[in-house]
């Protein structure tokens, strides 16, 4: 029993590295796939895998002493920060975010207990150094297929040299392949450049630690080409941070080996400190070059050299976002918010200068800081102590460790460190890291593993039953449960394949019933159910039903009502809960603008607007309440007020203008833009208001302007002009 309990462990755990091949988009297990498909199906699947694992482990501990944890002090380290994260979340500003995450992130204390418990496992379970041998070699067989894919993408990437020599090629691999985050970016199966840019280069220093310990030519070769392939993407993801913390890794690297490697290895290390700060150096300097300009993927990694500008840098949305988790850390030094919450902060320190980026930013593009808003300073403090603590027992309490291993797992925790600077983790890295800090536990603290442990033999029959029944409650709960409210939502999304199947208003009954059943199981997913349920409901209050049969238009109106409805009466049940969510608010508040609601769309906005006052949409939003109300006063006021926080913006001057006109101050709103430079922008929506409202030669002034600037429209703005002189019928 013992035995196989002990490789059932081993088999769970060697299956979740080749987590990040997996995509729940539908493939794989059918059906129309999970909601963020990226992250949801690998997190659902390591919660599974993991809590399977464990329920073994905790029995087979509880058999056999040899198999519990390892308290080294890697072990304390983890164990601190876990602790600080608990009691973070907790009392932070929104508990069961923070504990259990959203779809979209799946991260929250639920990730990070996983983690542990997977992290303890590892320690317990992989002990020698032909363990670790086999099991990094696991590893690497996932990462040969998770790489293989990257090159696949790479092959109808539309910038590399097959557009060029072979372009049939190139766009069957395209089909064939995707790259999902933009045209050009290496994201293989993990959706992500960035998140695939540090995977590939951890992936790189696992690799060289396996060529480093085997004496096989072949395996050597081997190992080899997987390092060489893992940089080559790499490059093409175009990840400048990770790029950054592979060159300061190496330079780390080379420098060990420069120090304290053979006078071979030395005169290798010198060379390539020396190449690399030459290619460097020539990067700097050819920056300009036609050459950088024509490669995306190069003159990607050159715009590093203009951000070293402060005065630059502060213009970034990077330092803003960074600013106000700084400033929430000054609000909540000890503990923070709490994670997954940095939406209020967001919204309560929004830096106008920020309209344009993404609407909101969950994260602070930045571990250190997002460790800092969430757990506050012992947060970071126990984080940082992760690395600090591996570090020291590599180099003052080495073990079995060579001198190569030294090096090679110092550079792979300063790659990953750097990285961390300019994003925010996700679980494939995560996996990675604390795979290495088991490693480095492992290998640097032997002793620990001799220590004497109570008989708990008499205590299995009883214990055992327990254990069961807390693995399958976790299963229901914190995985079926969720997942179950996911492929829900997703039905109530997937139209086509509705479409398909039945008519019009079946389908609008059948998205219904979806989205209430979804919410009605009432999971950690709610939220996002909640804002597509309003989206949909949204859309549906403006489709345009005229061409189908008066029968079935009947119909449609009947269940779009009844959906409507629905919508309604979850917003008059959770809203009286979430006075301080600004995105929420929004949500609400946008679903009462679609419907024409004006009353109740002003109630919700209005609040957001108090609660982010100089967030630009949040603001819009309001003046289109204002507008439907009539309230043309306060729709100007607020339109001036959000221009004058920021004016750089055409979107926010043709917003302040368009309500400048309804409101008859188009002169006063004119005679602020020349003041500042600025004339009316020529925009359809700006000049379609000016028309409603009566302003007919600042429309024609427009119109002309338009036709100077873009000849190739005049006979469409001629069109327009013949409209607006048209007898009205």
């Amino acid at each position: 029993m013992q035995n196989f309990l002990r490789k059932f462990v081993i088999g769970c755990l060697w299956i979740v590295p080749f987590l990040a091949l997996y995509i729940a988009d539908g493939h794989l297990f059918g059906g129309a796939g999970l909601f963020f498909p990226f992250i949801s199906g690998k997190n659902f699947a390591f919660r599974t895998i993991v809590e399977l694992a464990l329920g073994a482990y905790v029995i087979l501990a509880i058999r056999d002493a040899s198999y519990r944890p390892r308290l080294s002090k890697v072990f304390f380290a983890y164990s601190a920060f876990i602790i600080i994260l608990l009691v973070a979340d907790i009392f932070g500003a929104d508990p069961m975010k923070s504990l259990f995450s959203n779809y979209e992130r799946m991260e929250g204390f639920m990730m990070h207990i996983h983690l542990f418990a997977y992290f303890v496992m590892l320690v317990a379970m992989v002990r020698t150094p032909a363990e670790w041998k086999a099991t990094l070699n696991v590893f690497v067989v996932s990462n040969v297929t998770v790489l293989s894919v990257a090159l696949m993408q790479l092959m109808g990437s539309p910038t590399f040299i097959f557009a060029k020599i072979a372009p049939a090629f190139q766009k069957g691999m395209a089909v064939l392949y995707p790259i999902h985050q933009s045209s050009d970016r290496l994201d293989s199966t993990i959706g992500n450049a960035s998140y695939y840019a540090i995977y590939a280069l951890l992936f790189a220093f696992i690799s060289a630690i396996l060529f480093t310990q085997t004496k096989k030519i072949q395996l050597k070769w081997v190992y080899g080409v997987i390092i060489v392939l893992n940089l080559l993407t790499l490059f093409y993801t175009g990840t400048r941070g990770a790029m950054i913390g592979a060159f300061l890794g190496l330079l780390f690297v080379s420098g060990v080996f420069a120090w304290k490697g053979s006078n071979k290895t030395r005169k290798i290390s010198l060379a390539v400190l020396l190449i690399s700060v030459l290619l460097v150096g020539g990067l700097f300097f050819t920056r300009n070059s036609n050459f950088v300009k024509n490669s995306s993927a190069i003159s990607r990694v050159t715009t590093i050299f203009d951000q070293f500008s402060w005065s630059g840098f502060k213009t970034t949305s990077r330092y803003m976002v960074w600013n106000m988790s700084y400033q929430a850390f000054k609000e909540k030094p000890l503990l923070g918010y709490g994670q997954d919450n940095f939406q209020y902060i967001f919204a309560k320190n929004f830096d106008p200068g920020m309209h344009g980026q993404e609407p909101w930013f969950d994260r602070s593009h930045d571990v250190f800081f997002d460790w800092l808003m969430a757990g506050g300073i012992l947060g970071l403090l126990t984080y940082l102590s992760l690395f600090v603590v591996a570090f020291w027992m590599i180099w003052f309490r080495k073990g079995s460790l060579t001198i190569t291993e030294q090096a090679l797992l110092s550079g792979a925790l300063i790659t990953y460190f750097v990285h961390n600077i300019f994003v925010f983790d996700n679980l494939t890295s995560y996996i990675i890291f604390f795979t290495v800090l088991a490693y480095i536990s492992t290998h640097t603290e032997v002793e620990a593993h001799n220590k004497k442990h109570l008989d708990l033999k008499d205590f299995a029959p009883y214990a055992e039953p327990f254990v069961a029944l807390i693995i399958v409650a976790s299963l229901w709960y914190v995985n079926y449960l969720p997942y179950k409210a996911n492929t829900l939502l997703i039905a109530a999304l997937d139209i086509q394949s509705l479409q398909q199947q039945m008519n019009t208003s079946d389908v609008i009954k059948s998205q219904n019933k979806s989205f209430n059943d979804a919410l009605a199981l009432n999971t950690f997913g709610n939220i996002e159910i909640r804002e597509q349920f309003m989206q949909t409901a949204s859309k549906l209050a403006s489709l345009d039903i005229s061409k189908a049969p008066q029968d079935e238009q009947e119909n449609i109106n009947k269940t779009r009502k009844e959906f409507i409805d629905s919508a309604i009466a979850e917003i008059n049940k959770v809203a009286p809960t979430q006075q301080n969510d600004v995105r929420e608010l929004g949500v609400y508040g946008n679903f009462y603008l679609a419907i024409g609601d004006y009353v109740n769309a002003e109630k919700y906005l209005l609040q957001a607007h108090k609660l982010s006052p100089k967030k630009q949409i949040a603001s819009f939003d309001l003046v289109r309440a204002y507008l439907g109300e009539k309230k043309l006063n306060e729709a100007y006021d607020l339109a001036k007020e959000t221009y004058l926080y920021d004016t750089k913006f055409d979107d926010v001057r043709g917003v302040f203008v368009i309500t400048s006109a309804y409101d008859k101050k188009l002169k006063e709103t004119q005679d602020l833009l020349v003041k500042n430079g600025q004339t009316i922008p020529a925009t359809g929506e700006v000049i379609n208001a000016l028309v409603q409202a009566g302003e007919i030669q600042t429309a024609l002034g427009l119109l002309a302007q338009l036709k100077k600037e873009h000849p190739e429209m005049s006979e469409q703005v001629d069109a327009y002009i013949k409209q607006m002189f048209a007898p009205k019928k």
